[in-house]
């Protein structure tokens, strides 16, 4: 979903310092402190998603394919939370923070 693991407005790859919306501040990092059991990673995009098309080698293919922010696997336009085993919805544990430019 748009902008899910925080905004990165202006900043440029992974330097959360600069982002509007720090990613321990999004909603899919709230949703990894509680997921444990449920997923191992919890994949984000930060900044608006939009998919396109792109015509095939011989010219009668198209490919589908999502971009972030009008980027293609920019890094810093994608975060990985993984998850704790151990969290829950009555024991959350933070998520570790990786970022991703590469399908996941």
């Amino acid at each position: 979903m748009c902008y899910g693991g925080g905004n990165r407005g202006q900043a440029t790859g992974s330097d959360v310092a600069r982002f509007e919306v720090h990613p321990t501040n999004s909603f899919a990092y709230r949703f990894a402190r509680y997921a444990g059991q449920l997923t191992v990673d919890v994949t984000a995009r930060t900044d608006v998603v939009a998919g396109r098309f792109a015509a095939g080698i011989d010219g009668n293919t198209e490919t589908f394919y999502r971009t972030v922010g009008g980027r293609r696997k920019a890094e810093g336009d994608k975060v990985v939370f993984r998850t704790s085993q151990a969290s829950t919805i009555d024991n959350p544990v933070n998520p570790t923070m990786t970022f991703s430019w590469q399908p996941q």
